[in-house]
């Protein structure tokens, strides 16, 4: 499985080569069916999501951006979400690229995941968390 997993992350930075070298749309849209084609033979098209989440992985780091995911309970507007990435852009210094989903179950406040750490700022947490001091 974790032999799996590397092959699928080539196959992501591939897929990035490829897009970085095809001068036009018309050659970008033949190339991907090839790859496509490829993916295909190989029995991996099952796996195209991950490949593709690969992709936007590496080419953001590529391109010195960094991936945030930024989980409120509900949708927030340009002016809110432009707010949020200059704040996080100049406390991390250097750009982002912000992913925005929305989880009505969270209750309020946000969750931000920047790489492999989360901060829990929900207030279905600091509910939770007041649950427990209260238990004690």
């Amino acid at each position: 499985m974790v032999k799996q997993r590397g092959i699928i992350k080539q196959y992501g930075r591939l897929l990035y080569e490829i897009s970085q070298s095809t001068k036009s749309e018309a050659e970008l849209k033949k190339q991907v069916g090839v790859f496509a084609g490829l993916l295909a033979k190989k029995g991996l098209l099952n796996k195209f999501d991950e490949i593709v989440s690969d992709f936007q992985e590496y080419a953001a780091k590529k391109e010195g951006e960094t991936e945030v995911q930024i989980t409120t309970s509900r949708q927030l507007n340009k002016r809110q979400a432009d707010k949020i990435d200059k704040a996080i852009e100049k406390i991390l210094g250097r750009k982002v690229r912000l992913n925005l989903l929305v989880e009505a179950k969270i209750l309020g406040g946000l969750i931000l995941q920047i790489g492999d750490k989360v901060f829990d700022g929900s207030l279905k947490a600091r509910l939770e968390d007041l649950k427990a001091q209260m238990a004690c």
